[in-house]
């Protein structure tokens, strides 16, 4: 019980009526919990990006006309973290890390919410990969600027309503991602 507890799957509660209760995981607790499966056995970037960029363009296609104007001002808040050039080495690990972070607040709008957390998940796998944490920790100063051309663009294709190109925008910015992280990683697996 206490193990349950800790992993936060159940909670007690003392005194009259107490007892041990199941608790309701965030979305964000169990792509933790699912994370650790991955620890020693863990995906590879080509692994991470087949699922990407089959489940991405979805989203964004379903996102079309649907983004209301306050989601689509906290996406540029979201970009305006690294809409610039970094100062320093710690504000451009901060700025990768919110390139993904743009992507995983797509996944918790989207109206499928499966969808929309197996995309969460593999954007969470991305942050705790150690070889794609080392390539955040040192980026191209070009991908930078290439993301933000596919995330603009893709950002108007949502609010305009306009589905087929919002999937295709999302699709080649999965595709140029996973050859960005490939060269990066010295791989081409």
């Amino acid at each position: 019980m206490r193990a349950l507890e800790t992993q936060g799957l159940v909670f007690t509660r003392s005194g009259p009526g107490g007892g041990a209760f199941v608790a309701q995981p965030s979305a964000r607790h169990a792509m933790e919990l699912l994370s650790t499966h991955f620890f020693f056995d863990q995906p590879s970037l080509s692994d991470i990006y087949a699922i990407r960029k089959a489940l991405e363009p979805e989203v964004a296609a379903l996102l079309s006309g649907r983004v209301t104007d306050g989601q689509l001002a906290q996406l540029e808040g979201t970009i305006r973290i690294y809409d610039h050039p970094p100062g320093n080495a710690e504000e451009q690990y901060r700025q990768r890390v919110a390139e993904l972070d743009f992507h995983s607040q797509l996944a918790q709008l989207c109206p499928n919410p499966l969808l929309g957390f197996l995309c969460g998940l593999m954007h969470n796998l991305l942050r705790e990969l150690p070889l794609a944490r080392s390539i955040y920790a040192n980026p191209a100063p070009s991908s930078r600027e290439e993301g933000l051309s596919f995330q603009y663009r893709l950002m108007a294709a949502l609010k305009d309503g306009r589905a087929e190109d919002a999937r295709r925008i999302a699709a080649e910015h999965m595709a140029f991602a996973e050859a960005y992280m490939l060269a990066r990683a010295g791989s081409d697996d």
